[in-house]
């Protein structure tokens, strides 16, 4: 009797520890990605990678963070009321603030922050988002 309940405590830890480092795995392939929206319009941003699509919306003056899983996703976003797409490198976090709709586009920023401003985005092109 006592030998099965050393056996049972055994395969218990074993489970307990199996789901620890099995939701440890998980949460480390998903990556933070901030969006900051200082326009007066909405931000919807699409994300299609393998296997995983994402549909990311942030109000007029409001920041949301995402976590999305890591990768290289095909991007669509709609801002001061035009789109641009282009690729977005998820393989590490990502702050992206949309710089207000009038006006000339700000500097870049600082390392993984991108400031996005779509009326000065190449035209007819994919585009990436780029960050240093």
């Amino acid at each position: 009797m006592k030998k099965r309940t050393i056996v049972m405590t055994i395969l218990a830890l074993l489970f307990v520890f199996s789901l620890t480092v099995g939701t440890a795995f998980a949460q480390e392939e998903l990556v933070p990605l901030k969006i900051r929206n200082d326009t007066d319009q909405n931000v919807f941003i699409t994300l299609v990678g393998e296997g995983t699509i994402y549909g990311l919306a942030v109000g007029p003056n409001s920041s949301r963070d995402f976590s999305v899983r890591r990768g290289t996703y095909e991007h669509t976003t709609f801002s001061c009321g035009t789109s641009a797409s282009g690729t977005i490198d998820m393989s590490r976090q990502l702050r992206l603030i949309f710089t207000p709709c009038a006006g000339a586009p700000p500097n870049g920023g600082e390392p993984s922050i991108e400031k996005v401003h779509l009326t000065d985005t190449p035209e007819g092109k994919l585009w990436q988002y780029q960050y240093k």
